[in-house]
């Protein structure tokens, strides 16, 4: 048996980040889809999924923002992405009334009359073979459907350094998001984030963790939204053996344009740490979070997220997390990416510095 605290658990766990590595490419090489690509006259593009259109806007979906509104007489063109577009066919020309075209084509064509179904065969079964063909075609257009609607981007990053001291670190890191367009035209929302990283100073080892985090999106209106977010993970420099928390929360969007978007939360927070020496520790917090994304450019773009986690059974103990992500367009799936995360902690354990900062450069490819 397996035990949560023990050292076979311990050794399983740091092979689950390589797991989730492959199975996470093996689901971004299976989800390639077409996002649509609005071109708007002032220069900016935004791609997604269209949800709803009229004479007068568009909704789109991003991966960024669930629902983005642009009104119709800012879209210069559309396009699907990896498809080429061509311009319209040509309206035909009516032919004058006493030309010989007008003429024929002022006679009602006879219409054909339909071919006599064939007999039926004797002894065949009312669609007996027809039947498992049928499912196995939907079920199979179903899962296409559904893993077109996946959106990722794999980091890739490598940090040297040959000096007075040897430094090597290594890192990675997967995003992906899915919309789900509900028959109420609200949006569901999933986002998988995976982090890891690996690195020796000198021989000795500096850098040896994993996190990953699966949240939830449902809106309930036009600004606000209701998610619930979960999250695992180890740290071995910090001793800790596994971290997992999970907590539910309500969501307002505060702006939602074209290149920007900004929104707040608040919900709770339940967390627990195994740390390598067998002791534990259990959180109940609060979580208070604001999340915003900048399209500056059709090839800068800037976002950042800010958590805060006050403790609600112990009066001045709480935790941070802030990251500001900065991303150049290379080519239209390839970006430079440059990633700064800080972790702060008041009750860490002793020896154990209370801020990380992380600082990644990294390449990053789009699925």
């Amino acid at each position: 048996m397996l035990h949560l605290r023990g050292p076979k658990f311990r050794g399983a766990v740091r092979y689950f980040p390589w797991i989730v590595l492959w199975g996470g490419l093996a689901i971004a090489n299976a989800s390639r889809g077409q996002e649509v690509i609005l071109h708007l006259r002032n220069g900016d593009r935004v791609t997604g999924s269209i949800v709803s259109t009229n004479a007068q806007e568009v909704v789109v979906a991003t991966p960024y923002a669930a629902r983005v509104t642009i009104s119709a007489a800012q879209i210069e063109r559309q396009e699907v992405r990896g498809v080429k577009t061509h311009a319209p066919a040509p309206k035909p020309i009516p032919s004058p009334a006493g030309s010989p075209s007008a003429q024929t084509s002022s006679v009602p064509a006879k219409a054909a009359t339909p071919a006599p179904p064939p007999p039926p065969t004797p002894g065949a079964s009312k669609s007996s073979a027809s039947k498992p063909a049928n499912t196995e075609s939907t079920l199979g257009a179903d899962l296409r459907k559904f893993l077109a609607k996946w959106k990722g981007e794999l980091e890739v990053g490598l940090n040297l350094a040959f000096s007075t001291k040897d430094r090597q670190t290594y890192a990675g890191r997967f995003r992906a998001s899915h919309l789900h367009t509900m028959p109420s035209q609200r949006l569901v929302k999933n986002d998988l984030d995976y982090l890891t990283s690996y690195g020796r100073t000198d021989g000795v080892l500096s850098d040896n963790r994993m996190d990953g985090s699966w949240k939830l999106e449902y809106d309930i209106g036009k600004r606000f939204l209701i998610y619930n977010a979960a999250g695992a993970g180890y740290d071995e420099v910090r001793r800790i053996g596994l971290r997992f928390d999970v907590g539910p929360g309500l969501g307002y969007k505060w702006v939602t344009r074209t290149n920007f978007v900004f929104l707040t939360e608040l919900g709770g927070n339940y967390q627990e740490q195994q740390f390598a020496d067998d002791g534990s520790k259990r959180r109940y917090s609060l979580r208070l979070g604001e999340e915003s994304w900048w399209q500056a450019s059709s090839k800068f773009r800037l976002d950042e997220k800010i958590e805060f986690f006050p403790s609600v059974d112990k009066f001045g103990e709480y935790r941070l997390r802030g990251e500001v992500n900065l991303s150049y367009l290379v080519r239209n799936n390839v970006a430079l990416k440059l990633t700064l995360i800080d972790l702060y902690e008041t009750d860490s354990p002793v020896s154990i510095s209370n801020n990380d900062l992380q600082i990644r450069s990294s390449v990053g490819f789009k699925f």
